[in-house]
Parts: structure tokens; C-alpha cells; sequence
């Protein structure tokens, strides 16, 4: 996944956090290049949730099929409320 900024750039350094309807879940920072990666997560419907203290704060929800690799973007928006 990645995480990009209202101005479309990457995002380092932001906190994300998200867990999965079969029980996988992603913890970490976001890289330079704003990537984080999830390995061996089971299929299902996720929900992800980033925060930088600058930068804003993102939510997306998306379903991962069995095998299934996908690139997600978090955008990060300013003044958005916790868990929103």
C-alpha cells in the first residue's frame, strides 16, 4: 500500500493501522516513497486507517481474494476527525 498526501505525493513516515474481516491485520510506517507492504494477510475485507501529524489523516476499506496482491493508496486529507 501507499500512502499519498491531498497534493497526490508520497507520504513518509505515516502511522498506519488496519485489520482484516479473517483476522489478518497490518501495523507500520510508511517509507519514503510512502509504501508499506502486507505479506501472507488471508483474504477478506479490509479496513485501513493512516495518520501523519502534518499531514493528515486517511481511511480506505478494500476486499483482498485468496492469493490476490493489490496496490492500495491511503490518501491522507487535513482536519479529518479520528477514525474517519
Amino acid at each position: 500500500m501507499r500512502v499519498i498526501g491531498e497534493d497526490g505525493l508520497p507520504v513518509a513516515e505515516a502511522r498506519v493501522e488496519g485489520s482484516g474481516s479473517a483476522g489478518g491485520r497490518l501495523v507500520g510506517a510508511s517509507d519514503f516513497e510512502g509504501r508499506l507492504r502486507g505479506e501472507h494477510l488471508p483474504a477478506g475485507e479490509y479496513r485501513l486507517f493512516a495518520r501523519h501529524e502534518e499531514r493528515g489523516r486517511g481511511t480506505v476499506v478494500f476486499r483482498l481474494g485468496e492469493g490476490e496482491q493489490k496496490e492500495i493508496e491511503i490518501p491522507l486529507l487535513r482536519g479529518q476527525p479520528p477514525g474517519k
